[in-house]
């Protein structure tokens, strides 16, 4: 995907894509010791590129009932992604702790159990999956070891319908 969407912006093609995988709070530490939230995770990243692309796009899981599931719910609206997943989690959002050493490495510790973007099943995600959708894209924390069973399930469900497949 990464290379046709730099040379092209959705007004020069029309497509729709489908963007599954985490939502979560970047958690950086500060020069006081303390952390500022940022909203991120690279799927959600992904769905926002695509629609500031101009890219019909859909996110789709769901966000956690908490401060910080309606902090990421209201900015991926404002950026004109789709959500056609409109229940809420009531697990927590996730969380990435994120430090820098002195060579400017940053360092994560992930907090991703029992939380919101994963409180879904491929049913679900497939049945909130728009009928125009032509690209389904995936990746990141969204394949790792615990959500491999799920995930493997929804992509073969997705290629049957004949829907590209993008994993990052």
């Amino acid at each position: 995907l990464y290379p046709i969407f730099l040379s092209l912006r959705g007004d020069d093609f029309k497509m729709t894509v489908a963007v599954f995988g985490e939502a979560l709070i970047d958690l950086l530490i500060n020069e006081g010791g303390s952390f500022d939230p940022f909203i991120g995770g690279s799927p959600f990243n992904v769905a926002i590129a695509l629609a500031r692309l101009g890219v019909d796009v859909d996110y789709l899981a769901p966000f956690s009932d908490d401060i910080f599931g309606l902090q990421l719910r209201a900015a991926i609206l404002a950026e004109g992604v789709g959500v056609p997943i409109t229940r809420s989690s009531r697990l927590p959002t996730s969380l990435a702790l994120v430090s820098v050493d002195q060579h400017g490495k940053p360092a994560y510790r992930i907090y991703r159990e029992g939380i919101a973007d994963k409180d879904i099943g491929a049913a679900e995600v497939m049945a909130s999956i728009s009928p125009k959708t032509e690209i389904f894209h995936t990746g990141s924390l969204a394949i790792t070891p615990d959500q491999l069973g799920k995930v493997r399930g929804l992509l073969e469900m997705i290629k049957s319908k004949d829907i590209l497949i993008s994993i990052q």
